[in-house]
């Protein structure tokens, strides 16, 4: 069983990935905290 805090260690982490892809993408004035949520495996509340 996954606990809580290794859960936010892999969402932290997949975070990074998106947002890591996204400024290579498009460049850091144009990326969003929506925009990385939106990333697969990212949720948005």
């Amino acid at each position: 069983m996954v606990t809580a805090k290794e859960q936010g260690h892999e969402t932290r982490a997949r975070l990074m990935d998106a947002a890591t892809e996204l400024i290579a993408e498009r460049g850091w004035g144009s990326v969003t905290t929506r925009l990385v949520a939106e990333r697969p495996r990212c949720t948005v509340d």
